[in-house]
């Protein structure tokens, strides 16, 4: 019987069956459980990848497309004998790799290709790499992704990097219809058919993109590898973009919170420079027909000795009133500049409340989100935005052009954390992957000699000390993770105040900027 853990539930397997029925099972949260699909041979490896789940049974290897509810045989090799042990998934490269006792092989781009030959394996993908334990021959390797990937240069490890001949089998496979929904009655027992037909040999095909919709009488066409089919980006990321593992990945709510602050800042300074344009225009307007009125004054004056007093008097009336009018929009000017500090001081209040809210909230969720770091799925991309252009504003405003670069510099600096706290638990995720394949080659091992308790007496016993032992150093491991998740969310509680003493010093120094703007210059 074998037990792996899935995104929201546990998938149960028989390894070795006695009646000779083989079968999947999955058991959700609550409990409840149903039977997936019976097999007529030995399921000998499991893995689930997002919207599949892939197994093999014996020497073929299978997918079911979970959203779909089919079936599809991937690979088979032609002699019964080879076994697939382990199966494992690169998500990013869209790599599917599996593996028999001495090679290792992958699905990529449509082709199949040999990995290794010198020796297969428990595999694990980590994200930097492919892991390979080998317990016959007492071997840890990992395979990193400049030598899994790289095909320009011959790397020293036992890469292929030229296509071989592999074997693709040509018959179909019966599809299973998974159930609907979960019920503690199974549905009934559902059986692989054997191929009638011997797979023949050929160089490695590219499988077809379509999958088509069938029942159970209805043959399968060799699919397309899920990988292909995959939306996942490119494992290269754009600069600005960073995936956050595991509990750093609640900082993208701080960085979001930001950019929205950032971006209704420069909204409101645009809006204050268009109210304060509006009453410049007014001012200019009427200076202008002050200076009309002027001129025409003094040309008045001047044309003449007597007969145009009444006219000189008529153009004196009109220039009081338009020096009024100009008195009380300039009174407007300094009273939208007053305004305007008032609106800073509210908006600063108010973002100041909201950061530090969303940081307190950061802080609470910063927790590993498994007991075991290996088993950590969460994975989330945080994209920064770029830096923002001064807006094209008026001189009395200038002083407020710096704000939306301060949310956006302290945006930055969360692209350096979620580096430096990435690193940390990845270092957490590769230590307790090593531990767990150790620990599931240890259960395997123990399985094989309890079989004969008696004959196995001192080995039993020494295996249970050294199993007891990684899983204390799995403990250990986990713990660490939790005292650094701790130590980051503290880092975060003291970079907040941090924070809200800078923002209020940038915000007085502003709002008196504004002020002598307006009133003094």
């Amino acid at each position: 019987m074998g037990i792996i853990s899935g995104n929201e539930c546990l998938y149960v397997f028989d390894k070795n069956s006695l009646n000779g029925k083989n079968s999947i099972y999955i058991i959700f949260e609550d409990a409840q459980y149903a039977k997936l699909i019976t097999m007529p041979t030995s399921i000998t490896s499991l893995l689930e990848s997002e919207e599949s789940l892939f197994f093999s049974s014996k020497n073929k290897l299978f997918c079911i497309d979970i959203k779909n509810k089919k079936i599809s045989e991937l690979y088979s090799f032609p002699e019964k004998e080879s076994e697939i042990i382990s199966i494992a998934n690169d998500n990013l490269n869209h790599a599917l790799y599996f593996s028999t006792k001495d090679t290792i092989y992958r699905i990529f781009n449509n082709e199949i290709e040999i990995v290794n030959i010198d020796f297969g394996g428990i595999l694990r993908y980590d994200g930097e790499g492919l892991l390979i334990f080998n317990p016959e021959q007492s071997l840890i390797v990992r395979l990193r992704n400049n030598i899994l990937y790289n095909t320009g240069q011959t790397p020293e490890n036992p890469v292929a990097q030229s296509k071989e001949e592999a074997t693709v089998a040509p018959d179909p496979v019966s599809t299973v219809t998974l159930p609907d929904s979960k019920s503690e009655t199974l549905p009934d027992k559902v059986s692989v058919v054997e191929p009638s037909v011997s797979p023949t040999k050929t160089v490695v095909e590219e499988m077809p993109a379509s999958k088509q919709a069938i029942d159970m009488e209805t043959p399968v066409e060799k699919t397309q590898s899920p990988q292909a089919e995959s939306s996942d980006p490119p494992a290269t990321l754009p600069a600005n973009v960073r995936e956050a593992i595991d509990y750093v990945s609640e900082v993208k709510e701080l960085v979001d919170l930001l950019q929205i602050k950032q971006k209704d800042f420069t909204n409101t300074i645009l809006k204050w420079n268009q109210q304060i344009n509006a009453v410049l225009e007014e001012i200019d307007h009427t200076n202008s027909a002050i200076a009309k009125t002027e001129k025409e004054l003094e040309d008045t004056k001047n044309s003449a000795a007597t007969g145009v007093s009444q006219k000189i008097n008529e153009l004196r009336s009109t220039l009081n009133t338009q020096r009024n009018v100009l008195k009380q929009v300039k009174q407007k000017q300094a009273d939208k500049g007053t305004e305007t500090v008032k609106q800073l001081q509210e908006i600063a209040k108010r973002d100041a409340g909201d950061i530090g809210k969303q940081f307190a909230e950061t802080a609470k969720e910063i927790t590993p989100t498994t007991t075991f770091p290996a088993l950590s799925k969460k994975r989330t991309r945080v994209r920064f935005s770029e830096k923002p252009e001064k807006p094209n504003i008026v001189e009395y405003l200038k002083a407020t052009d710096e704000l939306p670069v301060w949310y956006w510099n302290v945006e930055k600096s969360f692209l350096k954390t979620i580096d430096e706290q990435n690193r940390k638990v990845q270092s957490f995720i590769d230590e307790d992957a090593k531990l767990s394949i150790r620990l599931q080659s240890l259960m395997e091992q123990l399985s094989e000699y309890q079989k004969e308790p008696k004959i196995r007496k001192k080995e039993i016993k020494d295996l249970k000390k050294e199993v007891a032992a990684v899983e204390k150093e799995r403990k250990n491991v986990s713990k660490q993770m939790k005292k650094e998740a701790d130590s980051f969310a503290a880092s975060l509680k003291n970079y907040n105040r941090e924070i809200q003493d800078e923002y209020k010093k940038r915000i007085q120094n502003v709002a008196e900027e504004i002020n002598y703007s307006f009133h003094q210059k």
